[in-house]
């Protein structure tokens, strides 16, 4: 939903880096928020492991988006 709506106002005319930053923002919420989850149900390997590929995945979108 975020998306849809930012996306409309950038094409109403609002800033398009403020758009995909916004989105961005979202996407690292929601990421977030998924790990936390999987932090509090299994404590072991597998919150490692998605805590570290989910790592991967915000460094990679912080990138592009500064790059960009």
């Amino acid at each position: 939903a975020i998306t849809l709506s930012l996306a409309r106002l950038a094409r109403a005319g609002a800033s398009t880096t403020a758009a995909a930053g916004g989105i961005l923002v979202a996407a690292a919420v929601n990421t977030v928020t998924k790990a936390v989850l999987v932090g509090v149900i299994d404590r072991g390997r597998m919150a490692r492991v998605v805590a570290a590929v989910f790592a991967a995945m915000l460094a990679a979108g912080a990138a592009a988006f500064l790059l960009a």
